[in-house]
């Protein structure tokens, strides 16, 4: 049981065990910062720091491993590039295969990602939508 998700930065998998329904609008809050968005380790952690915001010192509920290794999913995969300044939108068997990004069910700029209306509604829905 839980609400598991997982975001992926340049091969590194971020999981949160009780925040999967979070984890669009945690990376656009990280995103929005404008800080390190081509600096791999360093965007890596500011994604992670928000994830664990309040929970920085409880054993359990996070975790970082390689990509493709999703330790439990129940949404989509948001993959964060910082070579294209873009995030993909994965399935969980896409994001396993490590499939590149032309599998992407949709994909947003950084900037692009930051300007969706994500505040108070179901955000995964939001994400899946036909653009318009």
């Amino acid at each position: 049981m839980g609400d598991r998700g997982n975001i992926e930065v340049d091969g590194v998998n971020l999981y949160g065990h009780w925040s999967g329904s979070e984890l669009p609008r945690i990376l656009q809050e990280a995103l929005a910062k404008r800080w390190r968005w081509m600096d791999v380790g360093y965007l890596a952690r500011i994604v992670f720091c928000r994830m664990v915001r309040g929970s920085e010192e409880v054993e359990t509920g996070f975790g970082i491993s390689p990509a493709g290794e999703l330790p439990d999913n129940e949404y989509p995969v948001l993959r964060v590039d910082t070579a294209t300044g873009r995030v993909y939108m994965l399935s969980e068997d896409a994001a396993r295969a490590r499939a590149p990004h032309s599998a992407a069910m949709a994909s947003w700029t950084f900037e692009r990602y930051c300007a969706l209306d994500l505040a108070g509604v179901n955000a995964w829905a939001v994400l899946k939508a036909p653009a318009s």
